[in-house]
């Protein structure tokens, strides 16, 4: 564990630049290009349609921590949004999101001062005495600056908010859709109950980065226990204290234990990949209307490069799609090695050349299993995925007698032949 974890967060060790993101995009969205589907963004009819971990990223990613304390962290320049999702509807989010002018909350309103000398000047009054008013115009404190009141000619409440519009205008509809089921689940978590979650800054990062693990209890009592290596948490092992970084691929699962009593345990696989070698080539094909016919010559749509193996960024919201993933799985350690797959709708894996896997009828599959013995080195792996309609989701994990049941990390994937 101790070759793995890379101390607490200060200082921040050198990160290697690694973009393994969708590429951004940037889309001026208005409320009706969002509102298909709000509805399930409280309580989606598939328990994995939404992504919590996505939502907080995207919660990041839109500079909300700027302004706006959440959990544990954030500033204090905009309302605390902890307990959010107990007063607005996920559209009353977004549209305070889409048009944060549309309701200004009075706690938080900005004044327009017009001065004598013919300037203006706006902002949030932060403090005052007898003489100034002191006026921050963001949630930078460098942004403050002093309103003598003599020279203040009228002033008045603006009519509009502090923040910008636009912060989500790099995100695309699915993970805008993520980071309000964040904010309403996280108004919903228990206090009484044992509930916890863990954050990962980059679920897959280049070797020499690091992956920012925060473990966060939503309970009163009990303490975070935690492992690296794939293995149950118990009371003996490690104790969460603060965020760590980790630098290599590992599987972290963690559970908030309280005497006897215990959460469930929650696990995030973060991946430590070389681009240049590892990962599997993808191809997606698009109006499949007949499941594991594609043609061999049939050219595909879009190809690219997975370094773990999930289909919602490659075609997200889509219907009557193929998704190949091809290339090489490098195992450490002759043994009997059994994988499971759950996915919606179908997906097949073949491991040299042998169907190991058939789930390829079309519905919400509990895992699906089979054991084979696999030589240690590099195996021909190929997964075919196919869905249909609505929702699309697929996760593989496999485990052997001394490995224990993880997602494959990205770095036993490759996509270069063994060498002769």
């Amino acid at each position: 564990m101790k070759a793995n974890y890379e101390g607490p967060v200060k200082p921040q060790p050198k990160v290697v630049q690694s973009a393994f993101e969708a590429p951004t995009t940037f889309t001026q969205w208005k409320m009706e290009d969002l509102q298909y589907g709000l509805e399930l963004v409280s309580s989606p009819r598939n328990p994995l349609q939404r992504d919590f971990n996505r939502g907080q990223r995207m919660f990041s990613k839109g500079q909300c921590y700027n302004c706006h304390y959440m959990i544990n962290k954030g500033g204090g320049f905009g309302p605390e949004l902890t307990l959010a999702g107990n007063s607005f509807s996920a559209e009353d989010l977004l549209i305070a999101i889409l048009e944060p002018s549309n309701d200004i909350n009075s706690r938080f309103p900005s004044t327009l001062f017009e001065m004598k000398d013919g300037n203006t000047v706006a902002g949030r009054i932060i403090s005052e005495d007898g003489e100034r008013y002191v006026v921050q115009a963001s949630y930078d404190p460098a942004t403050a600056q002093d309103v003598m009141k003599n020279s203040i000619k009228k002033r008045q409440e603006a009519d509009y908010s502090s923040m910008p519009i636009g912060l989500v205008n790099t995100m695309n509809r699915e993970e805008i859709m993520d980071l309000l089921y964040f904010i309403i689940q996280v108004a919903g978590m228990d206090k009484d109950s044992l509930n916890m979650t863990v954050f990962e800054d980059k679920p897959i990062f280049e070797k020499g980065d690091s992956s920012l693990i925060e473990m966060i209890s939503f309970s009163n009592r009990g303490n975070i226990h935690y492992t690296l290596d794939g293995t149950e948490p118990t009371l003996k092992s490690a104790r969460y204290q603060a965020p760590f970084f980790v630098k290599t691929s590992a599987s972290v699962r963690a559970k908030l234990i309280d005497g006897k009593t215990s959460s469930k345990t929650i696990v995030r696989q973060v991946h430590s990949v070389n681009r240049a070698e590892h990962g599997l080539d993808w191809k997606l094909y698009r109006n499949v209307s007949e499941p594991f016919k594609v043609a061999s010559n049939q050219q595909p749509d879009a190809t690219g490069v997975a370094y773990q193996i999930e289909v919602r960024s490659i075609a997200e919201a889509e219907n009557n799609f193929e998704i190949h993933f091809e290339g090489y799985l490098q195992i450490d350690e002759t043994d009997d090695y059994k994988f499971y797959t759950k996915q919606d709708d179908a997906v097949k894996i073949y491991i040299d050349n042998k169907l190991v896997i058939d789930a390829s009828s079309r519905r919400w599959a509990n895992d699906s299993a089979t054991t084979t013995r696999l030589t240690a080195g590099k195996h021909r792996i190929k997964i075919e995925f196919y869905d249909n309609l609505s929702f699309e989701y697929l996760d593989i994990e496999y485990e052997g007698n001394r490995l224990s049941r993880r997602q494959i990390p990205g770095d036993q994937f490759h996509r270069s032949k063994p060498a002769l």
